[in-house]
């Protein structure tokens, strides 16, 4: 199995669980996490795929996204909405609010939800994300950090797109780039 492959498991548990599965929310647009979209778009055909308006390109371009390189399969995907900073969703009682966090990609973008962020490949726990691919800054991953995921409160649990969660304090006391994402 490949990162952001179909999880056949993962549609076994949506079944048994009976989850009103409703959106996938893109991060971005890199092979590794829009792998398994189009399957579970199958599999769920009424889920609407949502994903920032500037990962058009790589969202079309399978060479842009790397997954003809690194995979030997072309992905690519067409969301039924796009978003944009600020924009919130609401989804049962349970409301979504987009940052756009660009420099891991041009539309990399950030999700809140009650007290928790969501994001993608611009905030490790103690890092970030590359920016030495196609599309990617680091200067304006420094300063999505800065502006928009920095600002949010302390306690804020970040949920990254790899390796394990952390906060939004832990990360301005010890994240290895706080030279560079201050400085800016």
């Amino acid at each position: 199995m490949i990162w952001g492959d179909y999880i056949p498991k993962l549609m076994e548990q949506i079944t048994a669980e009976k989850i009103d599965l409703r959106y996938v929310i893109i991060s971005h647009a890199h092979c590794d996490h829009i792998g398994g979209v189009a399957a579970f778009r199958k599999a769920l055909p009424d889920v609407k795929i949502g994903a920032a308006s500037q990962e058009k390109d790589l969202l079309a371009h399978p060479e842009h996204n790397n997954s003809t390189v690194l995979y030997g399969r072309s992905f690519t995907v067409e969301p039924d909405i796009w978003v944009s900073d600020g924009d919130t969703l609401t989804v049962g009682g349970i409301k979504l609010t987009f940052l756009e966090t660009p420099g891991h990609s041009p539309g990399s973008m950030s999700v809140v939800i009650d007290g928790c962020v969501f994001s993608g490949d611009t905030l490790f726990r103690g890092a970030i994300g590359r920016t030495d691919v196609c599309g990617c800054s680091f200067d304006a991953e420094m300063d999505s950090i800065r502006t928009k995921l920095y600002t949010l409160p302390g306690e804020t649990v970040v949920l990254p797109g790899h390796d394990e969660h952390t906060t939004i304090e832990y990360q301005k006391k010890y994240n290895v780039f706080n030279s560079y994402i201050l400085q800016l």
